[in-house]
């Protein structure tokens, strides 16, 4: 059995995961143009390995408190995401991400199980990466997609 804390933080970031922004545009389909593709491609491979950190969390999780995850519903103000382009999401996507980033760094901070330390590491690892990605997508001129 892990630490109360450590715990805590380890489920606070999966719901993070599950419930991040770019989870929900993934979900949600913003318009793209046709054009677009080699961003909604990069999107959908960075929510890909979004998720699948996830499942990695929720059995860690699983296994350590011996009990599921809670895990709640999306915060209601990303239905103002909804009908809007991907030009339009990108900067608050970008926005978001350096969020979960800054918010996972300073969390971390007080976990003391190393098993639980290092697949928050990895995590923010990813997130870091997936950061850099969003930020260089969203920096682009809006209709200069990436193909």
């Amino acid at each position: 059995m892990s630490d109360i804390r450590d715990l805590a933080v380890l489920e606070a970031t999966l719901q993070r995961l599950c419930r991040s922004l770019s989870q929900y545009l993934a979900e949600s389909f913003p318009w793209a143009d046709p054009g677009e593709r080699g961003t909604v491609e990069q999107i959908r491979r960075n929510t890909s390995e979004e998720a699948a950190a996830a499942v990695e969390l929720g059995r860690l999780y699983t296994r350590r408190a011996g009990a599921a995850p809670y895990l709640a519903s999306y915060p209601t103000v990303f239905t103002n995401y909804n009908f809007v382009s991907l030009d339009h999401c990108l900067p608050r996507l970008a926005e978001h991400e350096r969020g979960l980033v800054a918010s996972l760094q300073q969390h971390m901070q007080g976990v003391r199980d190393a098993e639980i330390r290092l697949a928050l590491q990895n995590v923010l690892e990813m997130k870091q990466r997936h950061l850099k990605t969003v930020e260089a997508l969203a920096a682009r001129p809006a209709g200069s997609a990436a193909r």
